[in-house]
């Protein structure tokens, strides 16, 4: 086996591998594209096949590694299962062809920054504009938004918008990779409004609400009470159920249930007091719930037939994932999967245009029925058929109520 020794103008010059640990001095000669190989000096030691072989293999792992997003695991697997038993006993350790591979993967983008003081993203791959806005190497909090003008476009016509956030595909200095198109917080809330006015409308997810409950429950551990104890568990699920009720009504509750309900309150409902001052100064001041029911509560959703959560943007995620192929990818390998996605996007756009629409995806029997049935429930108790405690104890007895929280329909 030869290793690149000079590269000249018109041509390279190689030299045994062996030349260190076998004094081998064979010389070959190629053309600057590596072709037509002329033997200088013949080498002066035996041949061994078996690592040529690993060489070669080593070799074909690297170049698939340098074009395809396949894991190295699965790489290592498909690039020994045609080896002998001789030169597989000769490759290097799994872990090291790995790091080879995940190495060979990342010479083909930048350094990765150390800091986010080093990130600089300069220059377009064509004439459209991806990167809208980096708030520069000096900002304490960096944010870099991309898009292209036309995804802009779109989303300035559409009435409504899914924000989501993910910490799985975010590169290693950032929080979150932040995807309008989610888990909404107070901070969100506040910016939307100011910068688009208070006349918009926000929707929270209550597939989040119902998990944010399940979590308190929790935390203030409770989980033996909500497993054992049917009437606990019950109230919890007409706990979630308020969502469907219209904003001014209430329920009562179970005494296991107090340190929950004053969560719920605070967080969603009423808010808290908090004592500002000290001896005779003090003074009670109202902080507002994070969360107000105009903010969670579904009621006319389903009434409505919208989206009571914000599984659409779940469903991107799950896509987007498979496309990245890897948790906390570097900055440049996510920039290249957004770009990637962003074409795919312009595609189904301009297929679209032309009349060609991709086929609506198939609705599961089951959750349609349930929606069926959320609706007749809920219009029962608007119309007022149904009392508060009956609605909320069918919903809290629901079979499929787990199923059917979870499930945007």
């Amino acid at each position: 086996m030869y290793v690149i020794h000079h590269k000249l103008k018109s041509s390279i010059r190689w030299r045994c591998s062996k030349y260190g640990s076998l004094n081998c001095r064979a010389v070959l000669k190629t053309d600057i594209e590596k072709k037509n190989p002329q033997i200088v000096t013949e080498h002066t030691h035996a041949m061994d096949s078996q690592e040529v072989n690993v060489a070669i293999c080593i070799g074909e792992m690297k170049a698939k590694a340098a074009t395809s997003t396949t894991n190295t695991l699965q790489l290592y697997a498909e690039g020994i299962v045609n080896l002998d038993d001789n030169t597989r006993a000769r490759l290097p350790s799994e872990d090291t062809v790995k790091r080879t591979l995940r190495n060979q993967r990342s010479n083909k983008y930048p350094k990765c920054p150390t800091s986010l003081n080093e990130l600089i993203i300069e220059g377009e791959p064509d004439s459209h504009r991806f990167l809208l806005h980096d708030n520069g190497t000096d900002s304490d909090e960096r944010i870099i938004v991309f898009s292209t003008d036309a995804c802009l476009h779109h989303l300035s016509v559409v009435d409504t918008w899914y924000m989501k956030g993910n910490f799985a595909l975010v590169p290693p200095q950032f929080q979150q990779l932040y995807v309008i198109g989610g888990k909404i917080n107070k901070a969100v809330i506040e910016a939307t409004k100011n910068i688009l006015g208070d006349h918009i409308t926000i929707q929270g997810c209550f597939y989040h609400l119902c998990q944010s409950t399940h979590c308190k429950i929790q935390t203030l551990g409770l989980e033996h009470h909500y497993r054992q104890n049917e009437i606990f568990n019950q109230f919890c699920g007409m706990l979630d159920g308020l969502a469907f009720l219209r904003i001014d009504d209430a329920l009562p509750m179970p005494d296991e249930a107090t340190d929950l309900v004053k969560y719920f309150e605070s967080t969603y409902i009423n808010g808290c007091s908090k004592i500002i001052g000290k001896n005779k100064r003090n003074k009670i001041k109202k902080i507002p719930a994070p969360f107000p029911p105009s903010v969670w509560n579904v009621h006319l959703t389903t009434l409505n037939d919208d989206d009571r959560t914000n599984n659409q943007t779940e469903r991107w995620n799950h896509r987007f994932s498979k496309l990245v192929n890897q948790t906390h990818p570097s900055i440049w390998h996510l920039i290249e999967k957004m770009r990637l996605e962003v074409v795919v996007d312009k595609t189904h756009l301009l297929q679209r245009e032309l009349g060609q629409r991709q086929p609506p995806k198939k609705k599961i029997k089951t959750y349609e029925n349930i929606q069926n049935k959320l609706k007749i429930l809920t219009t029962e108790y608007h119309n007022g058929d149904r009392i508060i405690n009956n609605f909320l104890l069918t919903i809290s007895n629901w079979p499929n109520y787990y199923t059917y929280k979870y499930m945007s329909i």
